[in-house]
């Protein structure tokens, strides 16, 4: 069933696609370049900008926003490090579009629980999500999933954020083995009040809060998505 749905979509996808190279074509060579915007614009370059020619309708499937493999290495240090930073343009956040971001990483740490991890998300100039952790051991893995939608009006949003901390361990398989150290939390933030008709900013931070050889956080991946 599923497979039929996804086929729908592509379908829509490539009719879209279709008229608008028929609008572009009607236009004659002054257009340089035709494409789709992320939430359903027809757009042209004339070579002197984007201007937005119509609306057309869009399947409902993720855009990529932004994204990062970038290796960080927080280490030895009580800075916060920005790991992911990026900007929603405006309009992008409606009623029929939110974000997700989920971000990959691993910690380490050989000191005493007195060391504290710290992520943290900022949505504009809003800090919509913050985790404390403390965890000893080597290699533990972060997950983190991050949903952001809008509360009915462009200027009030909602999201929720689930961190998966791993068993401690390089190569920890197991066969699925739920540890006892693993932790899941998750948190949600009701009162954002972001105005989402304008660019804002997005950025993912990591800090310790003491300095010290032995006590890592790692940002692997990244990825921003309009969905």
């Amino acid at each position: 069933m599923k497979e039929r749905e996804h086929s729908k979509e592509y379908q829509r996808l490539e009719q879209a696609i279709a008229t608008l190279e028929a609008q572009r074509d009607a236009l004659g060579n002054e257009v340089v370049e035709a494409a789709l915007g992320p939430i359903g614009q027809a757009l042209i370059d004339d070579s002197s900008g984007w201007a937005q020619i119509g609306t057309l309708e869009m399947p409902r499937i993720g855009i990529s926003i932004d994204r990062s493999t970038t290796y960080y290495a927080v280490v030895n240090t009580t800075t916060e490090i920005t790991v992911f930073s990026t900007t929603i343009p405006a309009n992008w956040i409606s009623n029929t579009r939110a974000i997700r971001y989920r971000m990959l990483g691993y910690h380490y740490n050989n000191f005493p629980l007195s060391y504290k991890a710290w992520i943290r998300i900022r949505f504009g100039s809003t800090l919509v999500s913050f985790i404390e952790h403390a965890f000893y051991g080597a290699g533990a893995s972060i997950d983190l999933d991050f949903h952001l939608c809008h509360k009915g009006v462009t200027n009030a949003q909602f999201c929720h954020t689930e961190y998966i901390f791993g068993d401690s361990g390089v190569n920890n398989m197991n066969n699925g083995t739920v540890f006892s150290s693993e932790r899941r939390v998750a948190q949600q933030h009701q009162n954002i009040a972001e105005d989402a008709t304008t660019a804002l900013a997005f950025s993912c931070t990591f800090q310790w809060s003491v300095a010290a050889v032995g006590a890592g956080l790692y940002h692997l991946d990244s990825h921003l998505e309009l969905i």
